[in-house]
């Protein structure tokens, strides 16, 4: 059952959507959509894609760090996130992870990276360019009582702040930035992802 035909399914429930990296640039498109059910009350954005896509934010990291995108490109190209554990926690956690968890979450990568997304098509329809998404976006921020979270990291390695103001603009409100990596759901950091959740969370309510 896709996501849209769950929450079809469930009227009498509200639901507030988070997303992760990449598929908070999938979760725009579905906040976007007219099919949106109104039981849908809001949503959340950690460390996701941007509106206009990863293009931008890599030529930003090319300039900035060529190692490092060197790093991204095959960690996430080349799926080298799912059998090397240097680049694994480079890119998406932090030195106090413990191996043990690091291998944890590896074996999770592995299973992930045997999806694949077609970027070439999602780069003709970016939320950025989808004049209509965004009209249906407008019309859903003035529905909804609170802007949605848009959260970035101190220690992101593969979204950069610039990114996660993209997101802010996007949906016309401020970025939230928390001392994590880049999983701030998986690493030892998590309780400071918690605590802005939280935070915003109440404001919703």
């Amino acid at each position: 059952m896709d996501l849209t035909n769950y929450l079809s399914s469930n009227p009498d429930k509200e639901f507030i959507i988070f997303a992760h990296s990449f598929s908070g640039i999938l979760l725009m498109k579905v906040l976007g959509s007219t099919a949106l059910p109104p039981n849908v009350v809001n949503a959340g954005f950690m460390c996701s894609v941007p509106p206009s896509g990863n293009g931008p934010m890599t030529k930003r990291f090319l300039l900035r760090d060529l190692g490092l995108s060197f790093k991204i490109t095959v960690g996430f190209v080349l799926k080298r996130v799912a059998s090397d554990e240097k680049i694994c926690r480079e890119l998406f956690f932090d030195e106090s992870l413990s191996d043990q968890d690091l291998q944890r979450w590896m074996t999770g990568f592995e299973k992930d990276s045997r999806v694949t997304i077609d970027l070439l098509d999602l780069a003709k329809k970016l939320p950025s360019d989808d004049l209509e998404a965004k009209a249906n976006v407008e019309e859903l921020l003035e529905r909804w009582a609170h802007r949605p979270l848009c959260l970035g990291a101190t220690e992101d390695n593969v979204v950069d702040k610039e990114g996660v103001d993209e997101i802010a603009r996007f949906f016309n409100t401020k970025a939230v930035i928390c001392e994590s990596p880049h999983d701030v759901m998986l690493g030892r950091k998590w309780e400071n992802t918690a605590w802005e959740i939280l935070d915003w969370y109440r404001k919703v309510n």
